[in-house]
């Protein structure tokens, strides 16, 4: 495969993960403020699926093709910065998501289902998501940044 064709594929991954993550996070802090406490829970219970169907394939095809990139890149090596980075961020996004977001989002949509949206350990669950949410969406974004930038390279 080209280089090209490897750039789009990793760069077109990226930028649908890390958007999609923004995008949820947006959402989410929306509806805590104006939606409904039915809407809140349909969209924790929605998170789960987003997780492993959405996000877990669009991290490992942004890591596939990645290092398929650095693979055929004869000025770039495992040993750059830019490289070691990305692969730190990405080990580290996806163990959050899969060890803590995946399923304490699952465990917010049982928990609206029994006690409500408006319930004490709902809130502080979904306020304790939010945070991780938005670690991990920084952390995504650095990982952008480092990338366009190439620092210490």
């Amino acid at each position: 495969m080209s280089y090209e064709w490897l750039l789009m594929g990793h760069v077109t991954a990226a930028v649908l993960w890390v958007g999609g993550s923004i995008g949820l996070i947006l959402m989410a802090l929306r509806l805590r403020h104006a939606g409904s406490g039915e809407q809140v829970g349909d969209y924790a219970k929605n998170l789960e699926w987003f997780g492993k169907f959405y996000f877990t394939p669009l991290s490992l095809l942004a890591l596939l093709f990645g290092i398929l990139l650095v693979q055929n890149m004869d000025n770039v090596a495992v040993t750059d910065f830019f490289i070691q980075y990305g692969l730190t961020a990405i080990v580290i996004t996806i163990a959050v998501g899969a060890g803590f977001l995946g399923p304490q989002s699952g465990k917010l949509g049982k928990l609206i289902e029994a006690k409500g949206a408006e319930a004490p350990e709902v809130q502080t669950l979904t306020n304790r998501i939010l945070l991780v949410a938005r670690f991990d969406a920084l952390m995504l974004l650095s990982v952008v940044v480092v990338m366009a930038l190439k620092p210490f390279s």
